[in-house]
Parts: C-alpha cells; sequence; structure tokens
C-alpha cells in the first residue's frame, strides 16, 4: 500500500545517505543536525535488537530535502494487524525529530505525528547528539512495553515461521475462510497466490509454513478499504492458525 506525503517526493531507503540528502547546515553546540539516513538507521538498529523486521517502508523529502517523513511497516502484529513506525526529521529547526508506534498511525508532511492504537509517540528536540540517543531509548522502551505486552503472541508468531503446513491443508484452510465467510470468494485465488508466490523476497523461505499463509492473507486484505472487512478477515484467520 502506498504512502503519500503531500507536497513531498518519494524515495527509497538507499537514497537517504546520498550527498543532496544530507544536512546543508552546520552543527553547533546547541544543534546537532541529525542526517534522515542516520534516523532511519536509529530506528531499524531498534527493531532489529528486538527480533522485529521491517516488511514495507516509504519516505517522502520535501522539496529543499531538509524535511523527511517517514513510514514502516513491521512485521509484528496486535490483534491481528500489522504493527507501524512513523517518523519526522529535519534540518530545518522546523520540527523535532519524533517517532510514533501503532496499529494505526499518522505521519503527515503538515507536521503531524500521532498513534491512535497499541503504541505512543516520542520526540525529541535537536539540540545534541544525547538528545537523540535519547530519542532511540525512548524508541526502544515503547517497542518493548507494545511487545512484551504481547509476548504470547509473538512467542506463538515466531513458531508459526517453523509450521510446515502441507498444501493440500493451505487450501482447505483458505476454502473454509471463504465457507465461513470470513473472506470474499474473490480474495481466496489472490491469497493464494500471494501464498505460493510471495510480492516480497523476505517472505519467500516461509513458503509451506503457517507464517507464510498469514503474511499472504496481510497482503490481501490489506487491498480492503473498509476497516471492518480486515478486522473480520485478521480475526478469522488469527483464530484459523491459533493466536
Amino acid at each position: 500500500m502506498p504512502k503519500i506525503f503531500k507536497g513531498c517526493e518519494v524515495v527509497d531507503a538507499s537514497e537517504l545517505t546520498q550527498d543532496e540528502f544530507m544536512p546543508q547546515v552546520s552543527r553547533t553546540s546547541t544543534y546537532y543536525p541529525l542526517s534522515h539516513g542516520d534516523f532511519y538507521d536509529n530506528a531499524v538498529n531498534v527493531l532489529n535488537e528486538i527480533g522485529i523486521s521491517i516488511v514495507k517502508e516509504s519516505f517522502g523529502l520535501t522539496p529543499k530535502r531538509d524535511r523527511m517523513f517517514m513510514w514502516l511497516e513491521t512485521d509484528a502484529q496486535v490483534n491481528g494487524l500489522p504493527l507501524c513506525v512513523g517518523g519526522r526529521n529535519s534540518y530545518d529547526k522546523s520540527m523535532s525529530a519524533g517517532l510514533c508506534v501503532g496499529t494505526k498511525i499518522m505521519v503527515c508532511s503538515n507536521k503531524v505525528l500521532a498513534s491512535y492504537e497499541n503504541g505512543g509517540v516520542v520526540s525529541r528536540k535537536h539540540t545534541s547528539a544525547q538528545n537523540i540517543d535519547e530519542l532511540s531509548r525512548e524508541f526502544s522502551v515503547l517497542i518493548q512495553v507494545q511487545t512484551e505486552n504481547n509476548a504470547p503472541f509473538f512467542a506463538k508468531m515466531e513458531s508459526l515461521k517453523e509450521l510446515i503446513v502441507p498444501t493440500q491443508s493451505i487450501e482447505a484452510a483458505i476454502l473454509r475462510m471463504v465457507i465461513s465467510g470470513v473472506i470474499v470468494p474473490t480474495d481466496a485465488p489472490l491469497v493464494w497466490h500471494q501464498y505460493s508466490h510471495p510480492s516480497y523476497e523476505d517472505f519467500h523461505k516461509y513458503t509451506r509454513t503457517a507464517y507464510g499463509l498469514l503474511m499472504a492473507c496481510t497482503e490481501v486484505f490489506k487491498l480492503h478499504k473498509g476497516a471492518d472487512y480486515q478486522i473480520r478477515a485478521y480475526d478469522g484467520v488469527a483464530k484459523a492458525l491459533g493466536l
């Protein structure tokens, strides 16, 4: 699902380290210009330390490259919904560096950073490197609290990655979801295609596993705009997988 930041150019993570995206202002005793690339790397490092990986990501840069808005979708899920991370960073002193976590978040180019479910928001001014380090620590605590609150869920998620499921059982599970009304019939072939031919290379290793089915369902359900359908479908799949 593409993320649109109004008035911004959407770029890849690999581009953030290019010269044109680096700070054009000098570091002083009261201002620490954190690069967009370092801001992203700091967030990724925190997630990796906890064992959470990024599934999708999107970055919006303003024309002068001095403001960056970030959206990350992770492989962690809460109540059947993916846990997402939003972020903002600037070189022009217009806003503090900030991160938000939740299953429903908002990252807007008008500087709004918000979490509506299962998370929170942390931010720090660019006054020193220590301040930025504190932002990473607060972000780490925010993520850990969320994952600790859902420890049994995440443990079960990990077990699904090792649970090999016969092809016939996957086909039967998809059919049962249709018959029981968990998903609409038109979603069945889409789920099967995502399961057998994942769109993301990182998911290829989970083909033939229960986790692969969960990820396939996640990709298809996100195509629906209606929140009611998504919630019902996620709940149905979670119950089918014993989550």
